[in-house]
């Protein structure tokens, strides 16, 4: 069961709990008002190239957006060296 953070519309209180998917948003255990699901971060382990940022690049314009990046990494190596 995954954990969800959520705010309560009346008095503000952010909590976490364990919800099932698709589960109603639960009401805010101090005040019983309504709550709202917040975008949270997430955590993971990405495994893959060396290049990992450049992995997750998927849709239409991945090899352009690949591209850039990898020109941007560069320049930054660059730059470090002429330090």
């Amino acid at each position: 069961m995954p954990i969800y953070e959520y705010k309560c519309n009346g008095c503000k209180n952010v909590f976490e709990e364990f919800m099932h998917l698709g589960s109603e948003n639960p009401s805010c255990p101090k005040c019983s008002s309504q709550t709202e699901k917040l975008i949270s971060y997430c955590g993971g382990v990405v495994k893959g190239s060396e290049n990992r940022s450049l992995d997750c690049i998927v849709g239409e314009d991945a090899d352009k957006r690949r591209g850039y990046l990898e020109k941007r990494r560069e320049r930054r190596k660059q730059n470090k060296g002429e330090t």
